[in-house]
């Protein structure tokens, strides 16, 4: 396999817009550590300056559907799947698209293990935020830490459903008729109508 990525896919046999060429392609960028190293921060720069930008829960909103459908995941998920109870129907599912630790215990239980683990997540976060040069830093408004994202991912933890209860199909299968049915069952702080609509579902589609 190895072969056939360094070799047969990056030889120019393929057409310049061919899967194959892709999957070449993909491979030499992955495996070029100089180059990675060299690039820093300039491929996200434009999005993370973009996301700063956003002065609003709107344009916040927006910005999210638009990562989403590029394959960047937030804290809700979305995908189209049959219906559990109608396999006659597709239908948009949502849910909660994960954490950065393995599951919310790691953020809420209080012992000596979890707190190590919460401790050594803070430097790796903080780690991360180092590689950020200061120009970047500068530019992007950064003030945030790891003790910042453990806060904000512990409430994330707060509302996450234990692994039981991700184990109940009865528990995950909560059935809207419309986004307004969703929206009135929901909290006000998102706008499911405005986001499912920037993912072009329409209004009477059952959630």
């Amino acid at each position: 396999m190895k072969d056939i990525l360094e070799n047969d896919l990056t030889s120019g046999t393929f057409e310049a817009n061919s899967n194959e060429r892709k999957i070449g392609l993909l491979w030499q960028m992955c495996m070029d550590e100089a180059k990675l190293q060299s690039d820093d921060l300039a491929p996200l720069r434009n999005e993370l300056k973009a996301i700063q930008k956003c002065q609003s829960k709107d344009a916040l909103l927006e910005k999210v559907v638009e990562l989403q459908q590029i394959g960047v995941k937030f804290f809700i998920s979305i995908s189209g799947e049959v219906d559990r109870k109608n396999s006659t129907w597709n239908a948009p599912h949502v849910g909660c698209s994960g954490l950065n630790l393995p599951d919310r215990d790691y953020f809420l239980e209080e012992n000596e293990r979890m707190s190590g683990i919460r401790e050594k997540f803070v430097n790796f976060v903080n780690d991360i935020f180092q590689m950020i040069s200061a120009d970047d830093a500068a530019a992007l408004g950064s003030n945030v830490s790891g003790t910042d994202i453990l806060a904000l991912e512990t409430v994330l933890a707060t509302a996450t459903p234990t692994r039981e209860d991700r184990r109940d199909p009865a528990k995950t299968y909560t059935k809207f008729a419309t986004l307004s049915d969703l929206e009135n069952h929901s909290s006000e702080a998102l706008k499911w109508s405005t986001f499912m609509g920037l993912h072009h579902l329409k209004e009477e589609e059952y959630v």
